[in-house]
């Protein structure tokens, strides 16, 4: 009972050492932690304790194993995360701000563009810089997307909530590529789908995985030669669903792919000199994958493509009105 826990508990090491715990420590929340069996929650839910001053704590309990190898008791530590909370809550204020500031300028934007023939004839080389500006607008609003949901989604600050709905996975592929498919047209590369017929009816967020599986399409167009090819597939393979994107491209080193879904991580080479990227993309792709329980993995052969692969078990929660 160190001077920071008197400090918190308001209790002197002097009064509580000896006794009880439930005599000294007041708090239902610490007392289901170190008491599991006597409570109705099991301590996997206690993620953090408030105390009676606003400070925000995480509590751990371990297990004091004595010479004899027996337990001689437990002990308890409680961590003050109040400011690494606050940091995680300005930042997610911070990201929904500025996403909403940098979007609005951007759709007025893209509107007087859209407009602009409306006004007078547009010749071949206006049409031209026009076409250069849309472009623009639509990668900058794409990165405030994929900004905004690398905030939602990340493990340490996100705090998003997955919205599920009973969908069809084998439409979110056919969205997807329809979506993409002028991008590949204008690259020649030849994008096309494919889905298996056991594909299940699935209680998922259909939204961010359909931004995943986006993301995920986008890089293989992207990345992949001029008359290249894209495959966006979805399979049932020992009871976890696939949606899988498949590239002859270039191809990505063994050194590579071990860091490929971290945050900000990009492969750097020559060949893609002048390819923009965020290093956001994969970050949410796996993330939304571990949202849904499953992960996100990558297969890849210099010199011969690569494939991308969204891994969702058809567990109870993830299958059609799991989550009511």
């Amino acid at each position: 009972f160190n001077p920071a826990a008197e400090a918190l508990f308001q209790v002197t090491a002097k009064a509580a050492v000896g006794q009880p715990f439930k005599n000294i420590i007041k708090s239902e929340t610490l007392l289901k932690l170190v008491y599991p069996d006597e409570q109705n929650d099991g301590i996997e839910n206690i993620v953090e304790y408030v105390a009676p001053d606003g400070r925000i704590f995480a509590p751990h309990v371990s297990e004091v194993i004595g010479e004899n190898g027996n337990t001689d008791g437990w002990l308890l530590a409680v961590r003050d995360v109040s400011r690494f909370k606050r940091l995680n809550e300005n930042m997610s204020t911070f990201l929904h701000t500025v996403s909403h500031d940098l979007r609005s300028p951007l759709t007025a934007a893209k509107g007087y563009l859209d407009m602009l023939p409306m006004v007078g004839e547009v010749n071949d080389k206006q049409e031209t810089m026009m076409g250069k500006i849309v472009t623009s607008i639509q990668d900058m609003t794409n990165l405030v997307e994929k900004v905004l949901d690398a905030g939602r989604l990340d493990p340490m600050m996100g705090t998003y909530q997955l919205r599920r709905e009973s969908i069809d996975p084998s439409e979110i592929i056919s969205k997807v590529v329809s979506t993409l498919s002028s991008a590949a047209q204008k690259k020649q590369i030849n994008l096309r789908s494919r889905s298996a017929s056991n594909i299940p009816i699935m209680y998922l967020d259909e939204m961010m995985i359909g931004r995943a599986l986006q993301n995920l399409v986008e890089n293989a167009i992207k990345y992949t030669p001029e008359n290249g090819e894209v495959t966006v597939e979805v399979e049932m393979k020992n009871d976890t669903l696939i949606f899988a994107v498949t590239d002859n491209g270039l191809g990505i080193a063994p050194e590579d792919q071990q860091r490929l879904f971290e945050r900000g991580e990009r492969v750097r080479r020559k060949e893609h000199k002048g390819i923009s990227g965020s290093g956001l993309g994969l970050f949410i792709v796996r993330n939304v994958a571990q949202q849904h329980g499953g992960d996100a993995q990558v297969q890849s052969e210099e010199g011969k493509g690569s494939r991308f692969e969204i891994l969702i078990p058809l567990t109870d929660e993830n299958l059609r009105g799991g989550g009511d």
